[in-house]
């Protein structure tokens, strides 16, 4: 069975997803949405260094919605202060018939958000762009939406007991921010140090986006949870710092550490916390911290319970020093293709899931309660 696609927005993770997309014989490339006006009129292939594919791309929305196709897979980056706009063209591409999958956002629409921004009256307008259209939302990634929400409540299949689930994450992030482009440096690395720590934009961004992972992971596994607390620590640069795209001033922000933690009463229940960094010259954090971290990006998860354990993933090269960050014949890099590839896997999942707005599916994981799944796992046929 073959699948006609379209891109929509070209960034590190949209190159990706066309490069793939181009690639597999069954996914028929069939409409491209830039944001950049010198990408209008290019053709896709130009876009991702590969040769001409016929299809050129477009920013008049109403083109995309006019066309025939089972799936939109949105890599754009959105605002993390003010989805509407994102919600509006989400919204009118279901409604036009369009199965949507996106790294971008929604991989748990009910979670409101710390400014409880993300309403009843907002969630149920996605259902009812999916009824209108017969058309399914699926929101994914790496993490969020896969490291959490996929395989750590997959690796609770193990547990007999759990006390708490904890992720963390810690990325080499020098390799891919330009300080100078805003739409690359949410982080503001390279900022004072003061305004680093007070931004609403990256507090905002990272509520929505790990608020939006636990609270997903948490109802996969039938986690109950009272409160979130936060935490952001910044640290300033010891020394400047030449990096692959620019450079950070010493005493400005080079390195953060930032804590969403679930609680059950006073325990928590769920934990998340992520280290990104220009440099491993950190002396703010933990030192034990850097044992876990050999290389450029890694994910951490821990199961506290009976028993304990936890699973370690490596992604890049080593931080030695001598390179920053791998990066293929392609351009491509292995965090954004990672990224891309979670949404690429998935299409043949959403376009057969029942319109609506769809959550990961996990089998056998932990629960403080076995309940009946709601469906049956297709039989084996020979």
């Amino acid at each position: 069975m073959s699948y006609k696609v379209v891109v929509w927005g070209t960034g590190r993770v949209g190159k990706s997803a066309l490069i793939s997309i181009i690639k597999r014989p069954e996914l028929e490339l069939v409409g491209v949405y830039v944001y950049t006006e010198a990408k209008v009129g290019k053709d896709a292939g130009e876009i991702c260094g590969l040769p001409d594919t016929g299809i050129t791309a477009t920013n008049n929305a109403e083109e995309i919605y006019a066309l025939d196709a089972d799936i939109v897979v949105m890599a754009n980056i959105p605002n993390p202060a003010d989805l509407s706009e994102m919600d509006t063209f989400a919204q009118k591409i279901l409604a036009s018939g369009k199965n949507v999958v996106t790294t971008a956002a929604y991989r748990y629409l009910p979670y409101a958000g710390r400014n409880k921004d993300r309403t009843p009256e907002s969630v149920q307008a996605f259902i009812n762009a999916c009824e209108a259209g017969q058309s399914t939302l699926y929101g994914t990634g790496e993490n969020p939406g896969f490291f959490f929400e996929r395989l750590a409540t997959t690796l609770t299949s193990l547990s007999q007991e759990i006390d708490c689930v904890t992720m963390e994450e810690y990325s080499d992030c020098s390799h891919w921010v330009v300080p100078d482009d805003p739409a690359s440096n949410l982080m503001q690395f390279g900022a004072p140090i003061d305004e680093f720590e007070a931004s609403p934009i990256i507090q905002g961004w990272y509520d929505r986006e790990f608020g939006e992972a636990i609270s997903c992971a948490a109802e996969v596994l039938g986690i109950d949870f009272d409160r979130f607390e936060w935490d952001l620590i910044a640290a300033p640069a010891h020394q400047d710092l030449q990096i692959t795209n620019g450079g950070i001033t010493k005493g400005t922000g080079s390195a953060m550490r930032y804590d969403q933690v679930a609680y059950k009463g006073d325990k928590p229940v769920i934990k998340y916390r992520a280290y990104w960094v220009m440099t491993k010259d950190v002396p703010e954090f933990n030192s034990e911290t850097w044992t876990y971290w050999q290389n450029d990006d890694v994910w951490r998860i821990k199961i506290e319970g009976r028993p304990e354990f936890e699973a370690v993933v490596n992604l890049g090269l080593s931080l030695d020093g001598s390179v920053e960050g791998e990066t293929y014949a392609d351009g491509q890099q292995p965090m954004f293709m990672i990224t891309a590839a979670a949404a690429i896997n998935s299409i043949p999942y959403v376009c057969a899931a029942e319109p609506g707005l769809m959550k990961p599916v996990v089998q056998g994981h932990f629960s403080p309660e076995l309940k009946d799944p709601g469906f049956s796992p297709p039989a084996l046929k020979i």
